[in-house]
């Protein structure tokens, strides 16, 4: 099929180069110039594994193009549409069986997702003899955002004097980031918000088909129960974290070890394992915001969101008690150097939205303190954009400070050679943030273990 993909953000770029190179046509919509510079000469704008070996593949077999708007050669490569329709708007949307919304939501001040993305999308796919398009929200969304995008598009070909004769549908992602290439091609569920009875015969359903392993669930639904499931799914990861943190400070207060209580919780065929490593809480752009907007949505429709305030409470909690409980065993920060090895919210990626790195930096650099990180999925000029000086090893950080904290489990970080860290760092302290090691062993070195 000929598909559009507005939005190359992590679930845009993901799907455009999965979905080009499972055999279709796909346009990648990016309005920002240095990004779009980035994909057409095969590079990502992030890190995520295996991603742009296959974009540089999808590029090369020329079943992917990128453009800023619809109005390109581009495009018309794709559709073998004739030179002079290049300026004829509808006939180039008309050669697109579907269009699928990846634009960004973000917060807004009242707690609630900003939708301008999301509809100046919407605004720019009316246009006169071109109302049978088919539209696909991937962007995450609060209950009722998909009525609102199909009200909008009435209304705009109603000005026209047209009438909306297409379809809209909610179809969320379920990626995660480290995984999000797998996670596409072999999805745990395939949710749909829209008409049952016309899905399998319309082109979404074709194409979902055509993409979607046999053996995987799919789930037709109204656009509202498929909005809250896709908020919901990740509350729940979220309230897993929160709870298991929550627990890690009460193991702690008694000598328990959290990873064993963790385990012997996961043993539970009812509870499951994932999800319940304890640490310094969780970050990224989904679980923070998708959790607030979330809570605030339920308040404002006169829902208890009790518990939902609280896996927020929580989390930020373990951010900031984690990082006083170094601070305050280290001492006064004023004129030393902490060392920070994995600034992402996670391992695995480069994402440093809502990281709680950020919080322990913020902490340290306020008391008078420097800060040098090691992060080896993120490039350097990121990191010192931070006002953080960055380092190419973990050893070149050891080396030059007074505390270590390590705050991602990064396969480097979980397998560090102690003895060489004792060798190259003078201090005494390491911050354990996603309590990786045993402080039996460290405190044999002659170190002292912080979780």
């Amino acid at each position: 099929m000929k598909i559009a993909v507005i939005g190359m953000g992590y679930v845009g770029l993901v799907s455009a180069v999965s979905w080009a190179r499972a055999g279709h046509k796909v346009i990648g919509v990016e309005s920002n110039e240095e990004k779009l510079s980035l994909l057409k000469a095969g590079k990502t704008p992030f890190f995520e594994p295996g991603l742009e070996t296959e974009l540089k593949l999808a590029l090369e077999s020329q079943a992917l193009h990128f453009s800023k708007e619809f109005l390109t050669m581009e495009l018309m490569s794709i559709e073998s549409l004739v030179t002079n329709s290049l300026s004829n708007k509808s006939a180039i949307l008309g050669a697109v069986d579907l269009f699928f919304l990846c634009v960004g939501t973000p917060i807004l001040p009242n707690g609630l997702f900003d939708l301008t993305d999301l509809f100046e999308a919407v605004d720019s796919l009316v246009v006169p003899e071109n109302s049978s398009l088919s539209i696909i929200i991937k962007s995450t969304v609060l209950p009722g955002t998909t009525a609102q995008v199909e009200a909008r598009l009435k209304d705009g070909f109603e000005k026209l004097g047209k009438v909306f004769k297409g379809s809209v549908w909610f179809a969320p992602e379920f990626l995660s980031e480290g995984t999000a290439m797998s996670d596409t091609i072999n999805p745990s569920r395939v949710i749909i918000g829209g008409n049952s009875e016309v899905f399998k015969e319309s082109k979404l359903g074709q194409f979902i088909l055509s993409v979607t392993p046999a053996s995987t669930p799919i789930v037709i639904t109204d656009w509202a129960s498929a909005e809250l499931g896709k908020l919901a799914s990740n509350a729940m990861l979220a309230s897993r974290i929160s709870f298991i943190n929550e627990i890690g400070q009460v193991a702690d207060t008694v000598g328990a070890d959290i990873n064993l209580v963790a385990k012997i919780i996961g043993l539970d065929p009812r509870i499951g394992s994932k999800f319940l490593k304890a640490g310094v809480g969780f970050g990224g752009g989904c679980f923070p915001k998708d959790t607030t907007a979330l809570k605030n949505f339920g308040a404002m429709h006169g829902a208890s969101t009790d518990l939902l305030t609280a896996v927020i409470s929580t989390n930020e909690k373990a951010k900031l008690g984690f990082s006083e409980r170094v601070i305050k065993r280290f001492g006064e920060p004023h004129g030393k150097t902490l060392g920070i090895l994995g600034m992402a919210y996670k391992e695995g990626t480069d994402d440093i939205r809502n990281s709680p790195s950020l919080k322990i930096i913020e902490l340290f650099t306020q008391a008078g303190g420097k800060v040098v990180v090691y992060d080896p999925l993120i490039a350097r000029d990121k990191l010192e954009r931070l006002g953080v000086e960055a380092k190419a090893s973990w050893e070149e950080v050891a080396q030059m400070v007074d505390l270590i904290t390590i705050l991602t489990a990064d396969p480097q970080f979980v397998n560090l050679d102690w003895q060489k860290m004792r060798a190259i760092y003078s201090g005494t302290i390491i911050g354990d943030g996603r309590r990786l090691y045993s402080k039996k062993i460290l405190t044999k070195l002659g170190l002292n273990l912080i979780t």
